[in-house]
């Protein structure tokens, strides 16, 4: 099992398009140079810095593709712990709506990065959404 540290999580961030990266893999499986495409990226770069999400074990092969004599690498994200941010809020009634509607919101992008990240029984799954 590959740890993943606090340090890891703050490297791969530290670059834009490595953030850019992990969120769109944290929404769907991607190759490099369909990530490539989607970010209007170099595919050199864009697998440059998919190897530092791999080697940081941020992101896994999930699959290969043949194409017309070469490889392509699909990946998704693994589950990763996140920083959490405990703060005390003093909404109004409007506030507390519109802070309710985001946090069904957000519980369910949590559930459909959960259903794309198989378990255990024993085991939880912590994520984060990260802008895109």
């Amino acid at each position: 099992m590959v740890r993943i540290s606090d340090q890891g999580i703050i490297t791969a961030l530290g670059h834009p398009l490595r953030a850019r990266i992990l969120g769109a893999l944290d929404e769907h499986e991607a190759s490099p140079k369909e990530l490539a495409l989607r970010f209007d990226e170099k595919l050199g770069n864009v697998s440059y810095h998919v190897r530092i999400l791999a080697r940081l074990g941020l992101i896994v092969l999930v699959r290969e593709t043949p194409r017309r004599g070469a490889v392509e690498h699909h990946y998704v994200s693994v589950p990763r712990p996140e920083t959490v941010l405990n703060s005390e809020l003093a909404l109004d009634a409007t506030g507390w709506q519109e802070a309710s509607a985001a946090l069904e919101a957000f519980a369910d992008r949590l559930a459909a990065i959960a259903g794309r990240h198989p378990g255990n029984a024993s085991g939880r799954i912590v994520a984060a959404v990260l802008p895109t």
